[in-house]
């Protein structure tokens, strides 16, 4: 019996895992005032549980994030609050307005297709 392979994932935490969608700032904010929008967040239960899922089947987790690094204390946190399986977090992704990639999945996919 062939074991089933395992992926690594590469999964946005905000407007992704957490609502803080870009909507949800704005380029005057305070830094007190973003720190705000990530403690109030709320879950992307569905994708928790798509996450949870790929992590117990033997899946590799990063978590990514535009987030600084000051902001890691405060992103573990909420992770563990929320009940996020992972295996590394990793801030300080390029921020941009989009991303092109030649291994891209879309949330929508992922969300509710199944993959390979």
């Amino acid at each position: 019996m062939s074991q089933k392979k395992a992926y690594t994932y590469a999964i946005d935490l905000d407007g992704v895992i957490a609502d803080t969608g870009p909507e949800k700032f704005n380029p005057t904010m305070s830094d007190e005032e973003v720190v705000k929008v990530y403690r109030q967040a709320q879950p992307n239960q569905t994708i928790i549980t798509k996450i949870n899922k790929l992590y117990g089947e033997g899946n590799v987790i990063f978590i990514h994030s535009s987030r600084y690094e000051s902001d890691r204390e405060l992103t573990e946190q909420w992770l563990a609050k929320n009940d996020v399986k992972y295996h590394r977090l990793v801030l300080g992704k390029i921020r941009a307005d989009y991303y092109v990639d030649d291994r891209n999945l879309s949330l929508q996919i992922f969300e509710g297709g199944e993959q390979k």
